[in-house]
């Protein structure tokens, strides 16, 4: 009895290792179906691989180090070796700054022309695009502004830029930082290498926001260049051959930020005036040039005020982001039109009788600060229409001036699904019809974007991307 009993529990003992083995080897097989291939430790904490298109750009994902062949970037995110710089003097190209945020053309200046593309109809022609010059990497500072012209007075364009270097330290309540930049500048003929650096401007709180080359002194044969300075005032400087930029005449502290400056006769009296866009004011600033005092200095006017803003919702302050001097209803004198926080497209017209700069139209919630604007002919019809881009609701606006109903009405619209950070209106493809070029700042898909309206009047035609590169920021055309 005794041996049977031992050969049943030798006997019972061995299927039940059987059937529990059978199970792990079950539950081990369904979590292997259910996790994958196991991660080897080389694999852990790698992006997926980006395929490489070859286009010629490098567009996000790119530049990553696992992207290409034998963990390199793809080819498009190589470094490029671009023919020294020429600046075209007489027709329009794009210069502008690379993306702070984006390694391949971070701390870099662009230029963007178009090098062919092919017409569509009579007179609209679709461009192709190349970046034609870059610079060599400036620095890992902060870049904001970006301008094109005669900065030197010697009868050819020049590229300027201002790098704000940042500097900070301590803990705690002991914890410091300020601001000091530098102006820079490329001249035709530049291998990306600078062909000046000024000295340091001086401690500030801030940035420097935006600079403009225009002759703001009215002599009518040099330029200067106006910087929206970072302690909340405007400089400008005089080239002076042998010292370089030479600031002769600094602004008072006006209490708010400068957001953006345009240079142009907008009292239509024949000389050009500083306009500042500001922020928490819910007017423009408008600057005019006084002449000389009894030292030689030159001296520019306390802020004259714009009739003020009062449609600020949906924010309790209204703060103006940008600012362009033109005739925007096509009646040979200017206005100065203006974009914000409020959402809205904003035009101010000078009243000879009273002198003052009414308000005389103030659009509809358009769904997003308006941070871009600009006027040019988009249709080839020999008027003038006003752009305006709102990012929130990641939409592009265009307003005719109506002699009938005398105001701004809105003639098209497109929703690109960005939002604008900048944006300005030129001929950039040569064929007489202007075109948009915005830096979207906000979305994937973030860099330069170029439109072109197709079709010849508004009802019918519609905007669209002609042109796209992750390169590029904070723009000017010229």
């Amino acid at each position: 009895m005794k041996k049977s009993l031992k050969i049943y529990f030798i006997v019972f003992t061995f299927i039940i290792a059987f059937v529990l083995a059978f199970a792990g080897m079950n539950l081990v097989q369904a979590q292997s179906q259910a996790k994958g291939k196991p991660e080897s430790p080389s694999d852990k904490g790698k992006p997926p691989k980006i395929t490489c298109n070859t286009n010629g750009i490098c567009e996000n994902g790119e530049y990553d180090s696992n992207s290409g062949p034998e963990n390199q970037p793809c080819s498009d995110c190589l470094p490029k070796t671009y023919p020294p710089l020429v600046l075209d003097q007489i027709s329009e190209q794009i210069i502008c700054l690379g993306r702070s945020n984006f390694p391949y053309s971070k701390g870099k200046a662009y230029q963007f022309q178009c090098v062919g593309g092919s017409y569509i109809d009579e007179s609209n022609k679709i461009g192709e695009y190349h970046d034609t010059w870059a610079s060599y990497g400036l620095d890992e500072s902060y870049i904001h502004a970006i301008s094109i012209g005669d900065a030197d007075n010697d009868g050819e364009k020049e590229i300027v830029t201002v790098l704000n270097y940042v500097y900070e330290g301590g803990k705690g309540k002991n914890k410091w930082k300020y601001y000091d930049s530098k102006i820079l500048m490329f001249k035709d003929g530049s291998d990306g290498t600078l062909e000046y650096s000024s000295d340091f401007m001086g401690p500030s709180n801030t940035v420097v926001y935006d600079t403009i080359i225009a002759d703001v002194d009215n002599d009518g044969m040099t330029n200067e260049l106006i910087l929206a300075k970072a302690d909340d005032n405007v400089a400008v400087y005089q080239w002076t051959e042998g010292l370089g930029f030479v600031e002769v005449w600094a602004g008072p502290d006006y209490g708010y930020r400068i957001h953006h400056i345009d240079v142009g006769d907008c009292d239509d009296d024949g000389e050009n005036e500083i306009v500042l866009a500001m922020f928490d004011v819910g007017s423009v600033f408008i600057l005019e040039y006084l002449g000389e005092d009894g030292s030689g200095n030159k001296i520019w006017s306390e802020p004259i005020y714009s009739e003020q803003i009062t449609i600020c919702e949906p924010s309790q302050t209204c703060k103006i982001d940008m600012v362009r001097i033109a005739d925007a209803d096509n009646d040979g004198e200017n206005e100065i039109i203006a974009g914000g926080n409020n959402n809205r497209l904003m035009v101010w017209k000078y009243n000879s009788a009273e002198g003052g700069y009414d308000l005389v139209f103030v659009s509809e919630n358009l769904g997003g600060c308006t941070q871009g604007v600009d006027v040019g002919d988009i249709n080839g019809d020999g008027s003038i229409e006003v752009v305006i881009a709102a990012w929130q609701s990641e939409a592009i606006y265009v307003y005719e001036y109506s002699e009938t109903n005398q105001e701004y009405i809105r003639v098209n619209s497109m929703v690109y699904g960005g939002g604008v950070f900048d944006l300005t209106v030129g001929d950039v493809d040569g064929d007489g019809i202007d075109e948009i070029v915005l830096y979207d700042g906000y979305s994937d898909s973030e860099g330069i974007e170029i439109y072109d309206f197709i079709g010849s009047d508004f009802i019918s035609g519609h905007l669209q991307q002609t042109y796209y590169s992750p390169y590029g920021s904070f723009l000017e055309i010229d």
